[in-house]
């Protein structure tokens, strides 16, 4: 895939996988009675026999994974050339194939820690989007040390720091009322990166 002519298609595909990610879930929630978003997991929408599970797939799951597979490849133009950096967006990488995950492995109803084994697999793979994520951004960011675009590695770091939060608050008991605006820190994190990202002028 040849890196995109157009100056805005970068950023155009970093808006739409934010629209697909973040806001799509927002919007098809509306049809999903009683479903709160500082409760609920986003998978949620898509869990077996929700009746929502068609819909998250077509306009956010698919989608998402398709968005954010094409942007992590262009953006391997807006990092520093490095083997580092190509292993981080190969960590990285774990975030789309989480989100197809999620299309043929939807969770159980609640998407509890235990389940059937489509909900094992879902949960694995939602611990290696986290997991992934989270060592991919880290590797890519780098203390402003006389560096010549510091602000990006701070921008880096901080969406790692808040995927690690997200996580931590995630798993913690007494939090899970809480849980799924943890989940969405992270996820804001995540996709807000490469959102971020995509407004980067490629690296000389």
């Amino acid at each position: 895939m040849k890196e995109l002519s157009r100056p805005w298609a970068v950023p155009m595909l970093g808006t739409l996988l934010l629209i697909a990610g973040l806001v799509a879930p927002w919007l098809v929630a509306l049809d999903f009675a009683g479903y709160s978003h500082v409760r609920d997991y986003i998978s949620e929408l898509g869990a077996q026999g929700s009746p929502t599970q068609s819909q998250i797939v077509v306009v956010g799951f698919l989608p998402t994974a398709v968005l954010a597979s094409i942007l992590l490849w262009l953006l391997r133009t807006r990092v520093p050339r490095s083997p580092k950096s190509s292993l981080a967006l190969l960590l990285l990488a774990a975030v789309p194939l989480a989100y197809l995950t999620a299309i043929f492995f939807p969770c159980d109803e609640g998407c509890p820690a235990l389940g059937t084994t489509s909900q094992s697999i879902h949960n694995a793979f939602g611990l290696i989007e986290y997991v992934g994520a989270a060592l991919g951004l880290f590797l890519l960011a780098k203390r402003a040390d006389g560096n010549a675009t510091p602000r990006w590695d701070w921008a880096t770091l901080g969406a790692g720091v808040c995927v690690v939060a997200g996580v931590v608050l995630m798993g913690a008991p007494e939090l899970a009322d809480y849980r799924g605006g943890s989940q969405r820190l992270a996820e804001c994190a995540i996709l807000g990166w490469m959102f971020l990202m995509s407004l980067r002028p490629p690296v000389r």
